[in-house]
């Protein structure tokens, strides 16, 4: 038998657990000593390759490749340790905990975290390891739970580890367990005790000797960061100014750790205006950090992007837009490095918001220098400026939904060169890779034996092997699959040709506008582009007002939850001409845009919650007392009076939409398949006819009849029918000459239905899907995190229910995909912002354009509005998508009905992609 976790500390698996766990007291090993048997030569093999782990894991500081062979080589020991000594053996605990860590260091959180909840609680039956081991795993899931934003359950696992740290009387624990509790109350804004906790830190790591200092320059570093955020910005200055001395008095001269306080001192001194006192730090930071790791490495770009926002701060532009290039496009190839890579997840992650962030720098120094006049060189003249800023405002936000096109695009292109199924599979090995990754730390401890981890490993062996041969046959027989699945900016000048490929990428009576809101009171950036003319300006409002305005006016449009304003308040038409005047109003971007009458979105933040066809162009009569006058509102300049409106997720979509899709465009034979008024009870009723008599108004919302806390498949079967939808399909049928079978209604309208259409391949021959029904937002219901919408009644809930992952299943060929159900342009609850989660899924499945809704419809105008797009389309074949659109939305709104007259009713709808 081998020895208890106690006794082999000396041996190579938990001397890995101490030294990852608790970065101290580790020395080197001797090698094990010659196995007697197999089974003891495989054991020592695990050893060997924990061994192995951690010393590659320690160059990960340095280099973030090496935890990605750790990683592998802590999987493959884990592996034998369970399959000889089984789950709940101390030695497959002990190798449970070095992967977890090295997971940690990679930001796959959720696997770290189920991994060390089954560690604790073996501990928790199993005492004998001790209370170092035991406080480890206690911090370590704490700081995985943390970084996923699970503070506050953090903070009592953190608590058990500090009383543990009390007890043991080691101040270097003490210390670590101080600190990493104020920062987690400091999060949870628990300020008083934050502060209390962390000086008790300071005071614990002044009494820790050793000849680095790095814990209590760490501690005075984050109690720096904690004063800074309550704004105490001179207070805060003073404890970094002592980490750094503390660091030049004890630790190692030139060290990497020197580098990262001694520029993070200089970045806070810049924003307290104090350039002189930071220029020099800066530049030895950078000094430090090449030397140690070369110009090139993450962190030397990181340093150098401190620099070189100094150097815009303190206004020389001349000499920072030069450095901006050369970092900025340094981090964009770090970032497509990665991308090729599909295990360089957390690096990838950090190069993407690296570049992120420095292109937003370099676009306020390209305006400054810009409006000084630029430089004498042809590449620094204003114009020439002003075509690098649009192409580096494309880089600062790359919403779900475009990434989604632009993996439909690579799609495409890959099935033109005959390698289709190679990029399908490519992307499938993807996604069952990571839930087999996920599976596989579920495994450690639980009863199913060891059987399951092996078959696991196996498949996971196998998924590697996949992912290798399906990208080894698109670099070789489709290069251009990686240029498309990560799309390049597009030019102004590729926007403008007149001639060649490009030459279609933006007609001549369209304007392009691309809005970059910027956050807090940072004033962002609008950028037209016609085929003749190019503009840029600054928004005129701040972020924070221009999303506290759209907030506002959609609350006052679908108010259910809402607590911005009373559900009393009319629709604030000098809000919408507030952001129009923002966003438009600049006298450089009206010479763009009024020549045009088609205009194409591409919005950011939270402009991606309301249509633009609700901006309001001039003043409004009446002021605030005429808000709710129909009159009034019919005789308002809504921009939809005198523009069409399309919505794109990215400027890049448009070669997606008009070069690769057009290129690769097959006939849909079938002109439509609708799925409408669903039976959502269990008990089978027939379909009503509808009869072309008023009906009291409905809403196609969820969330207006129930509410969360009730058992979802209960409130699925008790939805109400929305007859409205029915007589939208049967016009639809109508106007397009469909055939009776391409309505499914009642009992027929169901996800298994779609999905059966979708494996046989009828529903790539649709030209125009049809889906109307209730739907809901992400969130909107307890435990369901996308969003969703509801068909025909199924006794399992998740058969009933038809969501985003879903509808990234289907194979598409449609001109027109119409989601007439509420909130389908909703984000999912997991992204802040984005066009929407259904817009991603039905581009990726190969949708062009969608006609998506911001908020809860109105039962009876939709089945107005809906089939009158298409109606108007077919009547007028040179009519484009989004005029089609636009003059059924006027005819609501000029509809004799008074309810009519209000956005609510005439501007749910937005057009999502190609708008002709």
């Amino acid at each position: 038998m081998r020895s208890k976790i106690l006794a082999f500390l000396t041996r190579a698996t938990l001397t890995t657990i101490i030294c990852l766990g608790l970065s101290t007291y580790c020395y080197a090993q001797t090698a094990p000593e010659k196995s007697l048997n197999d089974r003891e030569t495989a054991l020592h093999n695990a050893d060997d390759l924990s061994r192995r782990a951690l010393a590659i894991g320690d160059q990960g500081i340095n280099d973030p490749h090496h935890w990605h062979d750790a990683e592998d080589l802590y999987r493959q020991a884990l592996n034998i340790y369970v399959s000889i000594l089984g789950n709940d053996d101390e030695h497959s605990i002990a190798s449970a905990s070095n992967l977890a860590i090295t997971l940690l260091h990679e930001s796959k959180n959720d696997e770290a975290i189920t991994l060390y909840t089954r560690v604790l609680s073996w501990l928790d039956h199993h005492p004998e390891p001790g209370d170092k081991f035991l406080g480890m795993v206690l911090h370590n899931l704490a700081v995985a739970l943390d970084h996923e934003n699970r503070v506050a359950e953090a903070e009592p696992l953190l608590r058990r580890a500090l009383t543990l740290s009390q007890r043991n009387g080691q101040n270097r624990d003490l210390q670590s367990e101080l600190g990493q509790l104020g920062v987690n109350l400091m999060r949870q804004g628990k300020f008083r005790e934050a502060e209390t906790i962390l000086r008790e830190a300071c005071k614990v790591a002044e009494t820790i000797v050793d000849d680095s200092a790095l814990n209590l320059a760490k501690c005075l570093n984050n109690l720096a960061y904690y004063l800074d955020w309550q704004g105490r910005h001179r207070e805060a200055l003073e404890e970094m100014k002592r980490a750094v001395a503390i660091l030049r008095r004890q630790g190692p001269q030139g060290s990497p750790d020197l580098a990262s306080y001694v520029s993070g001192l200089g970045w806070a001194l810049d924003q307290q205006g104090q350039y002189a006192e930071a220029e020099p730090l800066l530049r030895e930071a950078i000094e430090i950090s090449n030397a140690k790791r070369g110009r090139e490495a993450p962190r030397s770009l990181l340093f150098r992007g401190n620099w070189v926002v100094h150097l815009t701060k303190a206004g020389r532009f001349s000499e920072a837009v030069p450095e901006f290039r050369d970092v900025c496009d340094n981090l964009t190839e770090l970032a497509r490095a990665y991308e090729h890579k599909p295990l360089e997840i957390a690096p990838l992650q950090w190069a993407n918001a690296a570049t992120g962030a420095c292109s937003s720098y370099r676009l306020d120094a390209l305006w400054n220098w810009a409006k000084e006049g630029g430089g004498p060189s042809e590449r620094d003249n204003p114009a020439s400026l002003r075509a690098e800023a649009f192409e580096v405002a494309q880089n600062i936000l790359r919403p779900p939904a475009s990434e989604a096109l632009a993996r439909a695009g690579a799609k495409s292109l890959a099935q033109s060169a005959g390698v289709g199924q190679a990029a399908e599979d490519y992307e499938a090995t993807l996604d069952e890779r990571a839930d087999v990754t996920r599976m596989l730390a579920r495994t450690v401890g639980q009863a199913e034996g060891d059987q399951r981890l092996v078959d696991l490993n196996a498949r996971r062996a196998q998924l590697e092997e996949r992912l290798a041969k399906s990208q080894e046959e698109l670099v070789a027989r489709a290069p251009r699959y990686w240029d498309f699945r990560r799309p390049e900016a597009l030019k102004l000048a590729e926007l403008q040709s007149l001639q060649g490929p490009d030459a279609v990428l933006l007609h001549d009576n369209e304007a392009l506008i691309s809005v970059l809101v910027a956050n807090g009171e940072k004033y962002g950036f609008v950028f037209a582009i016609s085929k003749e003319k190019a503009a840029w300006a600054r928004l005129g409002l701040p972020g924070s007002t221009i999303r506290s305005h759209v907030l506002r006016l959609r609350t006052e449009i679908d108010n259910v939850g809402a607590s911005i304003v009373e559900k009393s308040v009319p629709f604030e038409r000098a809000l919408a001409f507030d952001l129009y005047n923002a966003i438009l109003g600049a006298p450089e971007i009206r010479q763009v845009i009024d020549e045009k009458e088609d205009l194409i979105f591409v919005p950011s933040g939270e402009l991606t919650f309301l249509p633009p066809a609700l901006f309001v162009s001039s003043p409004p009569d009446g002021g605030s007392a005429k808000d709710a006058d129909p009159n009034a509102l019919r005789a308002t300049a809504w921009l939809l009076r005198s523009k069409t409106i399309t919505v794109l997720p990215s400027v890049s979509s448009l070669r997606t939409l008009r070069q690769l899709f057009l290129q690769n465009q097959m006939s849909a034979s079938e002109p439509l398949l609708a799925l409408a008024n669903p039976q959502f009870s269990e008990a089978r009723q027939p379909v009503q006819t509808v009869e072309a008599t008023p009906r009291p108004r409905s809403l196609r919302a969820f969330n207006d009849y129930y509410h969360d806390g009730q058992p979802l498949a209960a409130l699925l079967h008790q939805l109400p029918d929305i007859p409205g939808t029915a007589e939208e399909a049967r016009q639809l049928q109508s106007i397009l000459g469909a055939p009776l079978d391409s309505v499914l209604t009642g009992d027929d309208a169901s996800k298994a239905a779609l999905t059966a259409r979708n494996l046989d391949g009828r529903l790539a021959k649709v030209r125009v899907l049809d889906i109307a029904t209730h739907g809901f937002f992400a969130g909107e219901i307890a435990g369901l995190a996308q969003p969703a919408i509801i068909l025909a009644y199924a006794q399992a809930a998740q058969d009933q229910l038809f969501t985003v992952s879903d509808a990234a299943l289907l194979k598409l060929n449609a001109d027109w995909v119409i989601l007439s159900a509420c909130n389908t342009a909703s984000p999912d609850a997991s992204e802040a912002r984005g066009i929407s989660g259904f817009a991603r899924a039905f581009f990726y499945a190969g949708a062009k354009s969608l006609l998506v809704s911001h908020w809860r419809l109105r039962d009876d105008v939709a089945a107005k509005l809906v089939p009158d797009v298409l109606k108007r389309q077919k009547e007028s074949p040179n009519m484009s998508k989004a005029g089609a659109l636009r003059e059924a939305s006027l005819a609501i709104l000029d509809n004799p009905d008074p309810s009519y007259a209000s956005p609510a009713a005439w501007a749910p709808f937005v057009l999502v992609g190609e708008p002709r």
